[in-house]
């Protein structure tokens, strides 16, 4: 039983700590002006984060669960990290595209109108 909490313990650290290393090497990147321009790339999915979130949900659920196409032993590992690549490219410019026409994602505009209990949030960019 020891060795059971023991195990715990130091994978939680090693969790803790192989995260610290990746926020830090992302730090690192964006300190750099070559990394910081390979970074803002991904600057939309990151305003649109709830929606790519629920966005990857809908498109590999239905892909991998039993009660959708059940690819999920069919599939090679090298094969759903190559989806999952191609998926969340296809993410990148999507929310690129998006955030040129709106302010925010649009499950981000639905959270921000139900905080302010209000519909009276701007959703489309305005030409100047």
């Amino acid at each position: 039983m020891a060795k059971w909490y023991l195990g715990e313990l130091v994978d939680g650290y090693f969790s803790l700590a192989f995260m610290a290393i990746l926020v830090l090497g992302f730090v690192a990147i964006y300190q750099r002006k070559r990394g910081k321009r390979v970074l803002n790339v991904l600057a939309p999915v990151g305003r649109m984060s709830l929606t790519t979130y629920v966005m990857q949900s809908l498109i590999g659920v239905p892909f991998f669960y039993h009660y959708g196409l059940d690819m999920w032993d069919e599939l090679s590992q090298a094969s759903c990290l190559a989806m999952g690549a191609c998926v969340f490219a296809g993410q990148v410019a999507f929310a690129h595209w998006w955030l040129k026409r709106f302010h925010y994602g649009p499950l981000e505009w639905v959270w921000r109108a139900a905080t302010y209990t209000t519909f009276n949030v701007p959703f489309v960019k305005r030409p100047c």
